[in-house]
């Protein structure tokens, strides 16, 4: 993958400098339980390990506090991949407790968080250490669906049809509105989760009834977003880089995701009509001065969407953190002066036997018949049970015809039948 490009500029600080992957922190966040769910606590492990992203962000000279053991095999393909890793420091288990007063030089670090939280913040003030980005106050209010919808309209931004709700003839009412107006689509959004957790699609009356039956019977009065499910054009995504004195769009991409607004992947190399970029751009140059007005410090990505009726909505939600692209953009900087195209995506597999990395990646490779250069694993998550072996893994394809690349892309998701 070539030299480490640096993406964020830490020369001003001089102590040691921690990363740290926090990524359960929205699900904290969000005490609803109006929607029927069942947490599945192996994905979960496998969620954790993304903790490898953090490789790619992180100079030689930082350190990774690490909550789970990467494969060694692993960790030697990125190695001969050309990735200079920084130094690794494993912690116990996925657990809660973080024994921070114990990390080497803690008392003059910085910790850069996946996401700063009040935990966070007062880890930093008890170990006298630092932590990259703003107040942990801002951030969670940067993050909440609900206060984002309503500051965008506040600030004169296109914002999805959608109505809050109270209690269930409110319910009924928005969703007889949204259907009034031709909308096939809704959807019932909580105010924190990422990747669809915090989404419902209702595609039809049958599929509305069945949920405001079960949110009836838990819960008399609620707070609901119910908003129009806009058939999209194309899903754009922005990083945004916001310093004191600073706003820089660091990248547009388009997100691919599924019919339940899923993530899947990513396109980093999306094209789009002139006017639309320049409109786009202009667009988050000017919600990144409005959160910096706020405090807003650090990285944000917005999600944004083009309908097909041409109207852009540049602020579906803000994720007021660090993101899988923000992660990967020194990877993807470097592919760039050698690829017209680069597309990520995930699969999820299980086998009745473990596999190692090696083992699994020579598998991956034989059945896409390409060369080993043809595309990167960049995220290797594994967790071995009694009966079965389950495994998250990441991948970029890139190259310079867009027909390959794709098919790439389509046929890894054919994987597991072929193992």
């Amino acid at each position: 993958m070539g030299a480490h490009l640096p993406v964020l500029d830490f020369t001003h600080f001089e102590g040691p400098i921690y990363w740290f992957y926090n990524i359960d922190q929205e699900q904290r966040w969000n005490q609803s339980r109006v929607f029927p769910a069942v947490t599945d606590l192996e994905q979960m492990k496998l969620v954790y390990q993304q903790e490898q992203q953090l490789f790619y962000l992180a100079q030689p000279n930082h350190c990774i506090l690490l909550r789970h053991k990467p494969d060694p095999q692993y960790l030697r393909y990125l190695e001969l991949s050309g990735i200079v890793l920084p130094g690794l420091l494993s912690l116990s288990e996925i657990t809660d407790e973080v024994p921070w007063a114990d990390i080497p030089g803690i008392q003059s670090a910085l910790i850069v968080p996946y996401l700063v939280n009040e935990e966070i913040q007062s880890t930093a003030v008890t170990c006298g250490a630092k932590v990259y980005g703003c107040q942990a106050e801002i951030v969670k209010k940067s993050n909440d669906k609900f206060y984002v919808r309503k500051w965008a309209k506040e600030n004169s931004f296109s914002v999805t049809e959608g109505y809050f709700c109270n209690n269930v003839n409110e319910l009924e009412d928005a969703y007889k509105r949204l259907t009034d107006k031709g909308f096939a689509q809704c959807v019932l959004k909580i105010p924190y989760g990422s990747s669809g957790k915090g989404i419902r699609v209702i595609d039809n009356t049958r599929t509305f009834k069945h949920i405001k039956n079960f949110i009836s019977k838990r819960n008399q009065s609620f707070e609901l977003l119910l908003e129009g499910w806009h058939p999209i054009c194309r899903s754009l995504n922005c990083q945004l880089l916001i310093k004191e004195n600073e706003i820089k769009v660091l990248a547009v991409t388009e997100q691919h995701i599924d019919a339940n607004g899923v993530y899947l992947g990513t396109d980093f190399t999306p094209k789009y009509d002139i006017n639309l970029k320049e409109k786009y751009e202009q667009e988050m140059i000017r919600l990144g001065k409005l959160l910096q007005r706020q405090g807003y410090n650090g990285i944000a990505g917005v999600d944004s969407i083009l309908d097909k009726t041409g109207l852009l909505i540049p602020i579906i939600e803000i994720n007021a953190r660090f993101t899988q692209v923000t992660y990967l953009l020194p990877v993807i900087q470097h592919l760039k002066s050698n690829y017209l195209f680069i597309q990520s995506c995930f699969i999820k597999i299980e086998t009745e036997y473990e596999l190692s990395f090696n083992e699994l990646y020579e598998k991956v490779r034989l059945y896409l018949n390409v060369r080993n250069d043809d595309f990167f694993v960049y995220t290797f998550a594994k967790s071995v049970l009694e009966n079965k072996t389950i495994y998250r893994i990441f991948f970029l394809f890139y190259g310079n015809d867009l027909d390959i690349v794709k098919s790439c892309v389509n046929k890894i998701h054919q994987f597991q039948d072929a193992i």
